[in-house]
This record gives C-alpha cells, sequence and structure tokens, in this order.
C-alpha cells in the first residue's frame, strides 16, 4: 500500500482531491467571494491539521487542512498522505525575521508530529454575549505505523503560503511550492525604525497554537 509521495505534483493533485470532495470550498472564479453561502450537503469531512517537531518547532501549528470519505476516514486519510503532509510542515514552519525553514528533515532529526482535529462549533449569538468561550480542540496524533486502505479517498490543502518580516511596516508573503526555497527578506538600515513594531507581531504569528495539559490544542 503506498502513501502520498512528498512532491509538489502530489502537492496539487492533492489540493484538487481536496476541493473534489469538498466541493462548498471551491475557490471563487470571480470577484465575488460566495463561500460563506455555498450549500454543503455535497461535502465530504475535514480537518485541520497540524505539526511540530522536538527541538525545533515545539508547538502544534496549523499547516493545512486535510478531507476525507467520513469522520472516521481522517485519521487513515491522514496517514495515506503522511510523507506529503510532512514535507508541507517541514515547508510552512518558518522564522518570521530571516524566512528560514525551523524543522528539520536529516535522517538523525527528531520526527515530525502530524496530528488533526475538527474545530468544534462556534458558541451562538446568545451564548457569546453571555460569556461562553469556544470549546478548546481536541487533537488525534497519527502514529507514523498508522495503517491506512489504499482506496480511501483524501485530500489535502495546505496553508498556502509562509508570512515572514518584510521591508517595510506590512508582513511578506511566501508562496509555497515544494522544492523552492524560501526568500531571502531584503531589508535596508533604514528599516531598523521597524523593529519594535514586528517584535510585538512575531508573537502573534497566525496559525501556532498551545495545548492544555491534557493535550488539547488551544487555537
Amino acid at each position: 500500500m503506498s502513501a502520498i509521495e512528498a512532491s509538489e505534483e502530489q502537492a496539487v493533485a492533492q489540493r484538487e482531491s481536496y476541493f473534489a470532495m469538498m466541493p462548498s470550498k471551491k475557490l471563487p472564479t470571480v470577484s465575488l467571494d460566495l463561500r460563506a453561502f455555498a450549500s454543503t450537503d455535497d461535502d465530504a469531512s475535514e480537518a485541520a491539521a497540524f505539526a511540530r517537531q522536538a527541538s525545533t518547532v515545539d508547538d502544534w501549528k496549523n499547516i493545512g487542512t486535510v478531507s476525507a470519505g467520513s469522520d472516521s476516514d481522517l485519521t487513515a486519510a491522514v496517514a495515506r498522505q503522511r510523507p506529503l503532509i510532512e514535507r508541507w510542515a517541514y515547508e510552512v514552519c518558518n522564522d518570521f525575521e530571516t524566512n528560514e525553514l525551523k524543522m528539520s528533515l536529516d535522517d538523525d532529526a527528531p520526527p515530525i508530529e502530524i496530528a488533526w482535529a475538527v474545530r468544534p462549533p462556534k458558541p451562538g449569538f446568545l451564548d457569546g454575549l453571555m460569556g461562553k468561550k469556544e470549546e478548546p480542540i481536541e487533537q488525534i496524533v497519527v502514529p507514523p505505523d498508522a495503517a491506512f486502505a489504499e482506496d480511501v479517498r483524501c485530500g489535502f490543502l495546505g496553508v498556502l503560503a509562509r508570512e515572514y518580516r518584510g521591508g517595510g511596516v506590512s508582513a511578506r508573503f511566501d508562496r509555497i511550492v515544494l522544492g523552492q526555497p524560501p526568500q531571502v527578506p531584503l531589508r535596508s538600515a533604514s528599516q531598523a525604525k521597524y523593529d519594535d513594531k514586528y517584535k510585538k507581531k512575531k508573537g502573534k504569528i497566525a496559525g501556532t497554537v498551545g495545548t492544555k495539559d491534557d493535550g488539547r490544542i488551544i487555537v
């Protein structure tokens, strides 16, 4: 039974598979984005994909979304796509200041851990007014030896770009293409006046999450 390999060709194929399984999430082809009003009747199951690696990226990082034929197939869907998802995690996790990749793919490096999680429904308007908070996401860690059937339906939509510090007041986004090295930030000495601004932003990079003592993910 073969897993989905880590290549740009397979990344594109699994992205197309994700949208085929989740038609309500298809990107708009016109300027008006109506996805919020699209019917979900034909959608399969999906879950957020998370990754971390001891000594390089210790906290769980949201690196994309995985789709499966049903909730019961989500672990198998992640397992079959594991090489691709691990490589995508490596490409997503970067240093905000330098855009250098943080994870290691060396043979002697700690393994990259992969997990999936379904976001609980958000509290309704009245519950929100009464102070009810959204439940933490409960992660399901997928072990490296998790079994899967070769014909399991699956798709993967990875985070499309890395965010890193630009040369002015705005961050830049570096689109992820497997095998393409990260862009090197070009900043002149005059941009040092923005250092304090970016020190605050560095601690608020979207997608980084923490965990409770019981292992649940906190977004």
